[in-house]
């Protein structure tokens, strides 16, 4: 997870500069953390950066308000063309997604930069049904899209792979792909099911009450 946002704004270097009165009506997060995973990934983010844990997302949620009381937070669901237009010019949203605004602002000579205040993440997940008609072949696939070659596509996508720590040590990690996500060797926390579905819970009415609703 990350944040997103025009050059043209100038730099952001922690987490009040987006209380400024120059991001008034700019800021947005990617979905409703009720059911988005980047929505929920995204206050994760922000409540880890301010001394949060996964148990007790309340001080994200404070943060939110803030924004929301000064103006800055708007209840958009941030899209490419809101993006490009200008209407959504800070969006707080997956890395891998930011990574692709990178290279369509530079496109057009313009910048997209990216500020991320705490290292919060989240896994895709997959499996192999045993009833699959060849299930060797979707092995050879898994194994081919999690393995090393799969895991620096994935890099050059914008997306971390699990195996990017490891690829950085044993310098295996391509020049594309660093220079995509970067060589960072932190590893980003996640929450358990058990937790999310907790925050949800007190989100459900928390969250309306902090920002509204769309």
């Amino acid at each position: 997870m990350t944040i997103g946002y025009s050059g043209a704004l100038g730099t952001i270097t922690k987490l009040d500069d987006l209380l400024d009165p120059k991001f008034k009506g700019k800021i947005a997060l990617n979905g409703d953390p009720l059911g988005s995973s980047a929505a929920m990934n995204g206050i994760y983010m922000i409540n880890k950066a301010l001394g949060g844990t996964f148990d007790d997302v309340s001080k994200g949620v404070a943060f939110f308000k803030k924004l929301k009381d000064a103006g800055n937070f708007i209840n958009v669901n941030p899209t490419e063309a809101t993006i490009a237009s200008g209407q959504t010019p800070v969006v707080i949203d997956n890395g891998y997604i930011q990574a692709g605004v990178v290279k369509q602002f530079a496109a057009a000579g313009k910048v997209w930069k990216m500020y991320t205040p705490a290292s919060v993440g989240s896994t895709y997940n997959s499996a192999v049904s045993a009833w699959a008609p060849h299930p060797a072949c979707a092995r050879l696939w898994m194994e081919y899209t999690l393995g090393e070659k799969g895991a620096d596509i994935w890099a050059q996508g914008g997306a971390t792979p699990t195996l990017w720590v490891w690829l950085l040590k044993t310098a295996r990690a391509t020049s594309a792909a660093k220079g995509s996500i970067g060589t960072s060797k932190v590893v980003a926390e996640k929450a358990t099911a058990e937790q999310t579905a907790a925050a949800r819970a007190y989100l459900k009415t928390a969250w309306p009450a902090a920002v509204g609703t769309n």
